[in-house]
Parts: C-alpha cells; sequence; structure tokens
C-alpha cells in the first residue's frame, strides 16, 4: 500500500471518482472542478496499484477559541472505497494526518463529520450545540431600518482581507474561522455563494454570506441559506435583518444555524416552533494540549493549581499527569509525578473530554456526569473555564 499526496490531473480524478461514490451528492464532472481547486489542501490517498481505495486532506486556517486565535488543521475530503471499508485505511491516514499536523506546529483541529462517533475515535467530540432556524422574509420586525450611513455592496475577490478583519473583529465571534483566500474562493463562484459587506464610513463593519437553494417539495420558488454573518455592533445586526427583509417578494424561506444564545427570534415578529438542535454540529480536537493553554487568557482574580491525568492514544506529549498552574491570567503546564499528587485532586480525562472542556462546550460537571470517578473540587469552579456559546462557521 502506497501513500502519495493527490495532486496530479490523474489522481485528481481518480479522488473525484471516489468522492461520487463515497458521498452521492456532486457529479464526477463537478468533483474535477472541486478538488483541482484545493490549493491550501494537503491531500493524501492510500494506493494500491495505482487504484486509490482511501484519501483524506487537511486546510490549514485560524479559528477563534475563547476569543484567542489558534493555528487549525480543519479536515476533509475524508473517504474509503466501499468494497475496501473497515480495513483501518482511514484510521492510518488520519493518525498520520493528526501527527504531522502537530509537528507542524497546528495547535487544533476541526472537522463536519456524518458520523460523529467515528471520529471520537480520533480524540474528536462535538464542541456546539447549533440551532436551525428558519422563517420568512415577512417574519422580520418591519421596525428594523437600515443604519444611518451604511452602504451594502456585494463583494469582490480583492475584498477577502477586509471580511477577515470583519470576522477578527466581531462581536458575534463564537469560535468562527479566520481562512485564507483559496478557501474564500472556493465559498464562491463554485459553491454559489453571494456574499455583501456592508461599510460605514467606507470602514468594513459587517458581512453576510449565503447562497439560494430550490425547495426540494416545490417545483417552483427559492430558498435562502445563510452561512456566516459576522456584525461589530448591534446597528449593524439589525441593518442585517433589515437587508434580509428586502427578499421578501422572492424568497420563501430564510434558513440560519447559529449558537442557541443567539437572540434571532428578537428580530422575528412571531416566534415559530420550526427552531431545532442541527443535524451535523461540528467536532473539534487539541492537537497541542500546552500550547492551547498557555496560550488563553483567564479571570485574573483566579489563583489555583489543578491536576490532571489526561489520556491521548494518538498523540502521547499530551498524555500524562499534568499540573494547570492559574494565575495573574495566564495558565502554566507541566507534566508531573503522579506520586506527588493525591488521586482525589486528580480530573482523569481523555482529549475528548478536556477539548470540550476548554472550547467552551459545557461545565465541567456536564462533561463528566456520566463518569464514575468524582470530580475534583478544584476544577468545579466555573469562573475558570466558563461556558461560551459555540458556533463553528464554514470556511473563512
Amino acid at each position: 500500500m502506497e501513500k502519495r499526496e493527490i495532486k496530479d490531473d490523474d489522481d485528481i480524478k481518480k479522488a473525484a471518482k471516489l468522492a461520487e461514490m463515497c458521498f452521492h451528492e456532486e457529479s464526477y464532472e463537478s468533483n474535477i472542478k472541486f478538488y483541482k481547486n484545493l490549493k491550501e489542501c494537503n491531500f493524501f490517498g492510500l494506493f494500491e496499484n495505482n487504484d486509490l481505495y482511501a484519501a483524506a486532506g487537511s486546510y490549514d486556517f485560524n479559528i477563534f477559541i475563547r476569543n484567542q486565535l489558534f493555528r487549525c488543521a480543519g479536515i476533509a475530503n475524508v473517504m474509503t472505497h466501499p468494497i475496501q471499508r473497515k480495513k483501518g485505511y482511514v484510521r492510518k491516514l488520519m493518525e498520520d494526518l493528526l501527527i504531522s499536523k502537530f509537528e507542524e506546529g497546528y495547535t487544533i483541529s476541526a472537522l463536519w463529520p456524518f458520523k460523529h462517533s467515528f471520529y471520537q475515535k480520533f480524540g474528536f467530540d462535538i464542541i456546539e450545540k447549533p440551532v436551525s432556524y428558519r422563517f420568512s422574509p415577512s417574519d422580520i420586525k418591519n421596525n428594523l431600518k437600515i443604519g444611518e450611513g451604511v452602504n451594502i455592496r456585494e463583494t469582490k475577490e480583492e475584498d477577502f482581507p477586509l471580511l477577515n478583519n470583519i470576522a477578527k473583529n466581531a462581536i458575534n465571534k463564537y469560535t468562527r474561522i479566520i481562512g485564507k483566500h483559496d478557501a474564500w474562493s472556493l465559498r464562491g463562484p463554485l459553491q454559489k455563494f453571494i456574499t455583501y459587506i456592508f461599510e460605514r464610513e467606507k470602514k468594513p463593519v459587517g458581512y453576510i454570506s449565503f447562497k439560494f437553494r430550490k425547495p426540494k417539495d416545490k417545483e417552483w420558488g427559492s430558498n435562502l441559506v445563510i452561512v456566516d454573518f459576522a456584525y461589530v455592533d448591534i446597528v449593524i445586526k439589525k441593518t442585517i435583518f433589515a437587508f434580509l427583509r428586502k427578499y421578501e417578494a422572492d424568497i420563501g424561506e430564510i434558513s440560519l444555524t447559529i449558537p442557541y444564545e443567539e437572540e434571532i427570534l428578537g428580530y422575528l415578529k412571531d416566534i415559530k416552533e420550526n427552531h431545532k438542535y442541527a443535524q451535523w454540529p461540528a467536532m473539534i480536537r487539541i492537537l497541542n494540549l500546552k500550547k492551547t493553554l498557555e496560550n488563553l487568557s483567564f479571570h485574573s482574580d483566579i489563583d489555583v493549581k489543578l491536576y490532571a491525568k489526561i489520556k491521548d492514544d494518538i498523540l502521547k506529549e499530551n498524555e500524562g499527569f499534568w499540573l494547570f498552574r492559574i494565575s495573574n491570567g495566564n495558565c502554566f503546564l507541566e507534566k508531573i509525578n503522579k506520586d506527588t499528587v493525591p488521586n482525589e485532586k486528580i480530573l482523569d480525562a481523555d482529549i475528548n473530554q478536556i477539548t470540550q472542556l476548554i472550547v467552551g462546550y459545557a461545565s465541567v460537571e456536564n462533561i463528566f456526569e456520566s463518569s464514575k470517578e468524582k470530580i475534583p473540587e478544584g476544577w468545579i469552579n466555573k469562573n475558570i473555564f466558563p461556558p461560551v456559546p459555540c458556533s463553528l462557521m464554514v470556511w473563512f
């Protein structure tokens, strides 16, 4: 079995055919165009007699965790030929990818899976409880107006740095992705995304990115699917919703997936019952435990020492007994001898659980509520790792 990078035309055609078989969505021709545009993707395959059996890739982007920006490897294009499944091919590719990304200096990895339980084996875990909202343009309140002095225009390719700047300064930051230009280009003409930028005094202050989709149950008409929006203040948030109301004449439904804490319902005339938890929340995995913790900011009043036994089957650098020393807004990690600390002070966690805690998915009690182990008293302070609204916005 040979592992090699997928980049020449012949291998791209094999990957396109494999994607058609595995994902049952795009045509062979569309997949060829897609994979030829993956300039920012490290894409590898396992070949036997020059036949492609399995493939997996990763994108390079940045992501916010608790308002800190981290280098993140986005796992994508993971697939195995149906006949070759259950032979460990994807496991080998995934483990190799995670190890190589750790060695290259990435601190976080993220993915959007079809089956969450499969990726939990690699240390990934769900980090969001997004809600899918569905409403019509006419449901938006009439008193919402375009902000005074706000100019709205469709973006051009050269506007990408402006979009990144808005995302970095947005008040609805969550775990928003900040990506590279080629990833942005994929969202445009190839996937038919439309993006509008909002400017005030010639400064970028917001954007919205969406695409149109024909309803499955209707012969005609169109829905609007929002994939991301960002705003630097509430005036721009109101402006974005006022802008959406302009589609009242030709759009049947608007769909939007964001954290539950987002106050979208306050912008609608009626609260309807068709808001529900999204089916495919994103997953994250910490690649470098020490680097992640030491780059986060903590409340300046916290002065504690926490102890944890971390299990990581793939990245052994994360595994072992750790001392978390948090003071003056910073955290310092060091590996320790277990015999120096009483068992009742040590939190027993795997990399999945510690990822959820650090990202802010839930409190330590919620994450470990099904565990038979008692949570050490020092870890229960919610001010150390407070839960925060998380929504992993799509490719930026």
